[in-house]
């Protein structure tokens, strides 16, 4: 018996060696291969991440502009932040990228459509779809010069929920404001004065801020008008002031005049007024939450903020007694006292002024020594005041309601009362001035127009600066 451990079976073994070696070049292509295209896979992931990011950006900021601005300019704005060349987003990985834009009316957002200007279709959300190629620096290898992606995105325009603030809200209540509007509607009135206008506007506002948390059901306990962590407060003012309470100098903060309350209890008689460097009050209401009681609920008619508005059925409300000339920079500067003091943390002051602008006050209703502002240059001197509220970090919207063609002739370089409200308005002017040009009478400035926010009513205008309030913000594409 041959035990031999050489046996029959090595002289094949010893013929399979090194057949490995002619297999390496095919296995070291097939192995650059795989990498190569998982290296451009992932490229391809990042270079679409950054197209999806474009592509929402560009949706919010088309978005942030509806339906207040032309649909032309909105698109123009959308476009500059999309990933195609030029636009705030483009990337030199992306290439050839196209851009389109469309609008939709959305029903599920609970935002309104509106037809914006020059348009004939109502619109509250715009979607933008982006396409782009990625180049392959490796796949090529394997016949794959580029990838086409593309990416979707749809975002509702503002007037969904409104985030914090504290509005103070000063309204002229000169015997101009007296004069019948009839090219004013307000429900309930029918020969609505220019007060019961504006006033109607300021319930509008009312009716789409938000008194506390949107995911509460109610907001809860009620008081001193606040409720508990409130989200936007709304005070008044208002101008020719009030007989105060104090007597010597400019309480800081404000405080209501002793009659202040004749504009929010329904009593039968106005409050009084003095002249403006006697101290007036200006304040009528402080800060106030229970405009509303819950972000779903109707405007609370127990609220004084709101039956100071004319929101509860009384006869009265604010009401504009006359007696004084319009002089408005005391005012102004009493609701930058007002606000600086009464600031919550990372919540924006705001001022909303309302008024024709022009300033008439004599040099007898100017009398008094508690403040010193003069009967010359009454319209420069609020133009001030509204600069140094600006300063103070207080963002002011300026209503020029029936602004007339001529006006402020105390002032001297001249300026006409359209200009005034202009000035006044924090920057940049296009976002936050407004006008009504649509006040009957005659003498109304019919070029006082801000071109870039057109309004026809004060309902507009109040619903405009509420959607200021508010953030554009992404939906599903498939949302109805």
């Amino acid at each position: 018996m041959n035990l031999n451990s050489e046996s029959h079976g090595r002289p094949v073994r010893d013929g399979e060696r090194g057949q490995l070696v002619p297999l390496m070049p095919v296995l070291l292509v097939a192995f650059l291969c795989v990498a190569a295209f998982v290296i451009d896979l992932g490229d391809l992931y990042y270079s679409h991440q950054q197209l999806v990011a474009a592509t929402d950006a560009a949706a919010l900021a088309g978005a942030y502009d509806l339906p207040n601005i032309a649909t032309t300019t909105v698109t123009a704005d959308a476009t500059k932040y999309s990933a195609a060349t030029g636009g705030f987003n483009a990337r030199p990985n992306l290439t050839n990228v196209s851009i389109t834009v469309g609008y939709k009316c959305l029903t599920s957002t609970g935002v309104p459509c509106l037809v914006p200007p020059g348009g004939v279709q109502a619109i509250n959300a715009i979607f933008v779809t982006e396409h782009a190629t990625v180049n392959t620096p490796f796949a090529k290898i394997l016949g794959i010069n580029s990838w086409n992606i593309s990416s979707t995105a749809t975002a509702s325009a503002k007037n969904g929920s409104a985030g914090p603030q504290n509005v103070m809200i000063l309204l002229d209540t000169t015997a101009s404001m007296s004069t019948a509007d009839t090219n004013c509607t307000v429900p309930g009135i029918a020969n609505p004065t220019r007060e019961d206008c504006a006033l109607a506007g300021v319930r509008t506002l009312e009716a789409q801020l938000d008194p506390c948390a949107i995911t509460l059901t109610t907001c809860g306990t009620i008081t001193n008008g606040n409720v508990a962590n409130p989200v936007a407060q709304v005070g008044l003012m208002v101008f020719p002031g009030l007989t105060p309470t104090q007597t010597t100098t400019l309480s800081n903060p404000p405080v209501a005049a002793a009659t202040a309350s004749n504009d929010y209890t329904c009593p039968g008689s106005s409050p009084s007024i003095t002249s403006y460097n006697k101290n007036p009050g200006y304040l009528i209401l402080p800060l106030q939450s229970d405009y509303r009681t819950s972000d779903t609920a109707g405007l609370n008619t127990a609220a004084h903020v709101v039956i100071a508005t004319g929101g509860n059925g009384c006869s009265k409300g604010i009401s504009d007694p006359g007696g004084e000339g319009t002089f408005y920079a005391g005012a102004i500067a009493s609701a930058q006292a007002y606000l600086v003091a009464n600031t919550r943390p990372n919540v924006p002051n705001v001022l909303i002024l309302l008024s024709d602008g022009d300033a008439t006050a004599t040099s007898t209703q100017m009398a008094g020594s508690a403040t010193s502002y003069t009967s010359t240059n009454e319209c420069h001197q609020a133009i001030t005041a509204a600069q140094n509220a600006r300063t103070a970090g207080i963002l002011v919207y300026a209503i020029a309601y029936g602004s007339q063609s001529s006006g402020c002739a105390s002032d001297s370089p001249a300026i006409t009362p359209c200009a005034t409200m202009e000035a006044i308005a924090s920057i940049p002017t296009t976002t936050y001035f407004f006008s009504d040009t649509n006040q009957s009478g005659s003498g109304v400035d019919k070029t006082c127009v801000n071109n870039s926010r057109p309004t026809a009513d004060l309902n507009q205008v109040f619903t405009s600066i509420a959607g200021d309030f508010t953030v554009a913000r992404l939906v599903p594409n498939n949302a109805l």
